[in-house]
């Protein structure tokens, strides 16, 4: 697990997790994730870090975006790095070190224990089934304050680590009964591993204990509590014994976990004693089972969120990004209809990925229609599949995409291009949860969630007849708004940090940072295109700087902008009109506009015209 330890002025400053972190920000702004409250040497939005994957490790860069004081790795100044640990970051007066620290997860699992072939000569002897325990228990055990304190302290709610919670427990044990070694795991009935979950004294990877692999079967297939007794000296009179026992965790006579524990002995264990552990490995056959599922769950999610953070490209820093990250979180859960609206470009189709993957049904595969992109005659076929022999050249039957999208998430994209003609079909499929194929003569059920986008505004097209009103009202459960990217500045060189960082993977070409003056041209920009073509704004720069540097020029906006809204001559004669009708008088224009009177002529190309 790695952290980002902050320093100003040698003392330390704040500290940031990187666990499940896809990118955040370093800048003076207050919507960074990391504030660096210094705003005479770190910019608004300064850098931001990356992480990348390489198998299962985790990788970060650091990539400088555009400030004025740059940023030094280890005291040279440089656009980006690959970070490494403790390795430091200098970023105006405060420094950043990346750290390694233990990891709890890492700890839990720390060992599979070795299974060891049994000598012949070994003797084992059953002692106590721990699934017959008799009901009479003596007085020792049903008055013992020693075993409900050991039973309190694995149900203690406070502590949810199940390793530190054994860990306690192997502690007073030891003080109990002047125990040598003992051992809590949970077995693995696959491959008949054992997974250390606590044992005492601590065994580290490379130091493994081991345990009698005809000792372990035994316990494991009989469940029973089997005690294991080796004569350390036979010469001596008053031998010790080695004596180990194996405590089986079972829950529904099947076995979870194993208690381990070595005495040296010079006399058999008391009766009391193995009544005690039995009683206590009763009990906790009832909490571990149950704990190892919760961590298993949580590790499992763990898991599969770092995969949603490694593979979706939801980037922002504004609050504007961070409300509607929370409002997807809120609405995933159910099976809402979801609406998505927004300008082409914003973003849509990657909002809808993340409302799939933090749903109940993100273990299926979402299924995307792009509505505006399948022709007309097509659609029905393409929704709702066919039969056999239903037209010319449907030689076999075949499913539509709602029947794909059984048990998961339809993505409606373009909806708002849905055929006029079709949408009775669509809703009836969206009411009743059935489907009729293409010259199909039964219903089909399918378990859908729908989610749908448009960058049309839905309610004008219903007033102009080009929408059902019911279609939309059943669509528009949920309405959520993707905010343009004028409207979250914040966040323009923080994506644009990240697509270079992709484009210099992609072209494995050298690229070291944006210069000053591409922050001003980029925040400015009021992108008609959005996240998209911002996207193809830094690749175009990519291929097209000559030194690494990403300067005005190789992003070629002046192009971009033409295609976009039209030749900059029109508009700006456009804007010059709107002055003069505002002003009557080219003098007054010329002031308000910072151009001489000869420009706005020129600009006019009516350089005969009187003035008014």
């Amino acid at each position: 697990m790695y952290s980002l330890i902050i320093y100003k002025d040698d003392k330390e400053y704040g500290k940031r997790s990187l666990v499940d972190v896809r990118a955040l920000s370093i800048g003076s702004d207050e919507v960074n994730d990391i504030v660096l409250d210094d705003p005479t040497s770190v910019s608004k939005v300064h850098a931001g870090i990356y992480n990348y994957k390489e198998g299962n490790r985790d990788n970060f860069i650091i990539q400088d975006l555009g400030s004025k004081e740059g940023i030094k790795i280890n005291g040279n100044k440089l656009g980006y790095w690959i970070l490494y640990e403790d390795c430091k970051i200098d970023i105006g007066s405060f420094t950043i070190e990346l750290k390694k620290e233990k990891d709890d997860e890492e700890d839990t699992d720390k060992l599979v224990c070795e299974l060891v072939d049994e000598k012949e000569d070994d003797k084992i002897h059953i002692k106590l089934n721990p699934l017959q325990i008799p009901e009479k228990e003596s007085e020792e055990i049903k008055n013992s304050d020693n075993l409900e304190n050991l039973l309190k302290e694995l149900d203690n709610k406070e502590n949810p680590n199940l390793g530190k919670k054994l860990d306690v427990v192997i502690q007073k044990l030891t003080e109990m009964f002047n125990i040598d070694k003992i051992l809590f795991a949970k077995v693995s009935l696959d491959d008949e591993q054992l997974i250390t979950l606590a044992s005492y004294p601590e065994y580290k990877k490379g130091n493994s204990i081991t345990i009698s692999r005809t000792a372990f079967n035994y316990v494991k297939h009989k469940q029973l509590i089997v005690a294991k007794e080796t004569i350390i000296d036979k010469d001596k009179n008053n031998s010790q014994k080695n004596i180990e026992l194996f405590i089986p965790i079972c829950t529904d006579r099947n076995i979870n976990g194993l208690l381990y524990i070595e005495f040296i002995r010079n006399y058999s264990i008391p009766s009391i004693e193995i009544e005690f552990l039995a009683k206590l490995a009763g009990k906790i056959s009832l909490i571990i089972p149950r704990e190892i599922k919760i961590q298993d769950k949580q590790k499992e999610e763990t898991n599969y969120q770092s995969k949603y953070l490694m593979d979706n490209s939801i980037i922002g820093i504004s609050k504007k990004m961070k409300i509607l990250l929370d409002t997807l979180k809120k609405y995933a859960e159910f099976d809402s209809t979801v609406l998505l609206l927004g300008e082409t470009g914003t973003g849509k189709n990657l909002v809808a990925e993340f409302i799939h993957d933090n749903s109940k049904r993100k273990k299926s595969t979402l299924i995307e229609v792009n509505c505006a992109a399948i022709p007309q005659n097509l659609i029905n076929s393409e929704l709702f599949g066919s039969e056999k022999g239903s037209f010319t050249g449907a030689t076999e039957l075949r499913k539509g995409k709602f029947e794909l999208a059984d048990k998961s998430t339809l993505f409606l994209n373009e909806i708002g291009d849905f055929p006029l003609e079709l949408q009775a079909k669509l809703l009836d499929a969206i009411n009743d949860k059935k489907i009729w194929r293409v010259g199909g003569q039964e219903a089909v059920d399918v378990d859908i969630r729908f989610i749908s986008a448009t960058n049309h505004d839905l309610a004008r097209e219903v007033r102009n007849g080009n929408f059902r009103l019911d279609l939309y009202q059943r669509l528009n459960i949920i309405s959520i708004e993707v905010p343009p990217l004028r409207e979250r500045t914040e966040d323009i060189m923080f994506l644009a940090g990240y697509f270079l960082f992709k484009f210099r993977q992609k072209y494995a070409k050298w690229l070291d940072c944006f210069s000053p003056e591409c922050v001003d041209l980029l925040s400015n920009w009021k992108w008609p295109g959005n996240v998209r073509e911002l996207n193809a704004a830094v690749e175009r720069a990519v291929v097209n700087t000559k030194d690494g540097i990403i300067r005005l020029d190789d992003f070629d906006l002046k192009s971009n902008l033409e295609s976009e809204l039209g030749p900059l001559k029109e508009m700006k004669k456009l804007y010059v009109q709107k002055v003069l009708k505002y002003t009557k008088n080219k003098t007054k224009a010329s002031e308000i506009l910072k151009i001489t009177r000869s420009t706005i002529n020129k600009i006019l190309d009516d350089k005969d015209e009187e003035d008014k």
